[in-house]
């Protein structure tokens, strides 16, 4: 039998300890741990009372249903003490917070939730479900055995996850649209997530940011859910940790940058797909400390400027080629005229002094590019052209400051291609 208190704080919308709304029953049955009476409907009328915190000391307290928070719920706080957890025991689709569209500024800290369940029970189960919320924060809370997701947030904005523990959940924390509307501007401050399908999970969503995730045990090697898993939307991750997971990434059609990525390689390969309207800047960029990888390294076309980045990567306007420093890498394709001497490449830097001579370490193929009659490999110093064979096909030479091919229609076909590396001169020191 629950027993009601009125105090004095509960009359000025203060603070709530649930305590005072139990009977010594119910208390010691919380003190001990066991788990066998239910007090969800003490918690919900500490909730309705009229105070703005509610007070969990540290136990185990057993809940048969939920907690249903509206807008008009006077309760903004929900805070516990020690290890203080909230275990549901049900059978049907439950949350054990709800939070229902329209609320703003609620505070969750240092709560431990579980349920009865496990993480494949298919009762869509949930530690804190929130709906449409907005300029709220939830502080060191830890989930567990949840079939929906330990923490999921539809349609939210500015909301902040700092010090999160999930283990053993279908998902772990997941961000989702709803009425069509997707999450905007959440961060996630320290996040270790263990043995779900989906560790980190967003439908859409943007201006999302992920600071020191630890992801484990997450994934799965046949259906494509990941430790990280990206429907779509844009987000920061910052130190992202994974080890031990199924996948570690699925990207489907969302732009991620990631900073300071550490990834072991999981039992399944990542999966990155853009299936959307492709525009220009569409793409995962990763900074590291010690490099950048980008799928969009292109110079300045407007302003008909190259791309330098420092003195040593140069990525021309006009394409082609990439300089590396002192070396230039150059990949030509083309037709050739059968039984001509066709001229493929220009040298230059062939005599001078050694400022302005250049060396060319060449790989080329007439004919089909698996051809291996017509595929050569050598050097090109001072206009003479020397084949790593030891003897230079009859149908290549420098003529001049040309490389060129003479090659006929019935011998290898007409097709070729040319792979250079250009090393520029040096010079007296």
């Amino acid at each position: 039998m629950s027993l009601t208190k009125v105090t004095n704080s509960m009359i000025l919308g203060a603070d709530a300890c649930v305590f005072d709304f139990m009977s010594p029953a119910e208390i010691a049955d919380v003190k001990a741990r066991t788990y066998s009476l239910d007090v969800s409907a003490a918690i919900t009328t500490a909730i309705a009372s009229g105070a703005k915190t509610i007070i969990f000391p540290d136990g185990g307290y057993r809940v048969n249903s939920g907690f249903v928070i509206t807008s008009s719920t006077p309760a903004r706080q929900f805070i516990g003490q020690g290890q203080a957890t909230i275990k549901l025991f049900t059978a049907v689709q439950s949350s054990i917070f709800e939070v229902q569209p329209g609320n703003a500024f609620l505070y969750f800290k240092n709560l431990r939730l579980d349920s009865n369940g496990n993480k494949n029970d298919g009762l869509q189960t949930y530690g804190i479900l929130t709906i449409n919320l907005a300029y709220s924060q939830f502080d060191d809370i830890r989930c567990t055995n949840f079939s929906g997701a330990g923490m999921e947030h539809r349609q939210c904005v500015y909301v902040i996850v700092n010090n999160y523990t999930c283990n053993i959940c279908f998902y772990g924390l997941s961000w989702q649209r709803y009425l069509g509307i997707q999450c905007t501007a959440a961060t996630v401050n320290g996040a270790y997530i263990s043995g779900c399908l989906r560790g980190v999970t967003q439908d859409g969503a943007v201006a999302m940011q992920y600071n020191q995730l630890i992801l484990e045990y997450c994934g799965d090697t046949v259906s494509s859910d990941a430790a990280f898993h990206l429907d779509g939307g844009q987000c920061q991750a910052t130190y992202l940790y994974c080890e031990a997971n199924n996948r570690n990434i699925i990207i489907d059609d969302a732009t991620v940058d990631f900073i300071g990525k550490y990834i072991f390689a999981a039992t399944a390969a990542d999966i990155i797909t853009y299936s959307g309207i492709s525009f220009n800047e569409r793409g995962v960029v990763q900074v590291l400390p010690y490099e950048i990888q980008t799928p969009r390294l292109k110079p300045d076309s407007l302003t008909g400027r190259d791309l330098t980045i420092g003195e040593n990567l140069v990525a021309p306007v006009a394409g082609g080629s990439v300089k590396w420093g002192e070396t230039t890498t150059e990949r030509v394709t083309g037709t050739l005229t059968s039984g001509t001497w066709t001229t493929i490449y220009t040298l230059s830097g062939q005599s001078g002094d050694g400022a302005a001579r250049k060396g060319y370490h060449y790989a080329v193929y007439a004919g089909r590019a698996d051809l291996t009659t017509g595929y050569d490999t050598g050097v090109i110093l001072n206009g003479t052209l020397y084949s790593d064979s030891g003897s230079n096909p009859a149908w290549l030479r420098v003529s001049g400051n040309s490389l060129q091919i003479n090659v006929t229609q019935s011998s290898y076909g007409l097709d070729y291609g040319l792979s250079l590396m250009i090393t520029n001169g040096i010079g007296a020191p």
